[in-house]
């Protein structure tokens, strides 16, 4: 049963695993992970109309709106950055935990990003990406340890925008060996951590 977030006449968000798709891939039948926006329409027995995606790794909150003119306005909100999205990312520690920013603080990162074949990077023609992050605990010592984690919020839609940040300041998200990771997530993390990294929508206004 697909966890239900917040539900009225125009939308609903739900509360998407890690490893499943938002949304079918070009594969088709041919993709094995399960689809949420598929299995929450058998479950409500109902057309849904996909507004924005989380990567297939990571969880958390997502909205499908119910009307094609909820679709509509949704998406002008977003596309207008008019959301508030707020996400949760554990990442792996530096060895040198002086490398670490002071708890409790708000920095602002801004890169230029374009999107390769596999991945997301650097470059002088990319586009403006903007993230707002601070660092709210470090974990030196016990189950899972070490283990840093932080509160993101993206203020532009840029692909693997929060993975590439992290990745590119020495944190790596755990469990995201396409952006440095060291190893697959923590077991404690998941079900099924092989196929998910520790990134959590875990806030979403629209």
């Amino acid at each position: 049963m697909i966890t239900v977030v917040q539900e009225n006449s125009a939308w609903i968000m739900v509360d998407k695993p890690a490893g499943w798709l938002s949304v079918p891939s070009r594969l088709g039948k041919a993709d094995s992970r399960p689809c949420l926006g598929k299995l929450l329409e058998v479950q409500l027995n109902q057309r849904l109309y996909p507004v924005h995606r989380l990567d297939a790794e990571a969880s958390g909150w997502i909205i499908f709106a119910k009307t094609p003119e909820a679709q509509l306005q949704l998406t002008q909100r977003l596309t207008n950055h008019l959301w508030e999205k707020t996400y949760t990312a554990w990442t792996e520690v530096p060895k040198d935990p002086a490398a670490l920013p002071p708890l409790g603080i708000l920095q602002e990162w801004q890169s230029l990003l374009a999107i390769g074949k596999k991945r997301t990077y650097d470059h002088p023609q990319g586009k403006p990406s903007t993230t707002l992050a601070t660092l709210i605990e470090v974990r030196l010592d016990g189950e899972d340890a070490p283990m840093a984690i932080w509160t993101l919020t993206p203020k532009t839609g840029r692909r693997h925008q929060l993975r590439y940040e992290l990745s590119k300041r020495g944190f790596p998200i755990l469990g995201d060996l396409r952006y440095g990771a060291i190893g697959p997530c923590p077991k404690s993390f998941f079900d099924h951590p092989e196929t998910a990294i520790a990134l959590r929508c875990s806030q979403l206004k629209p």
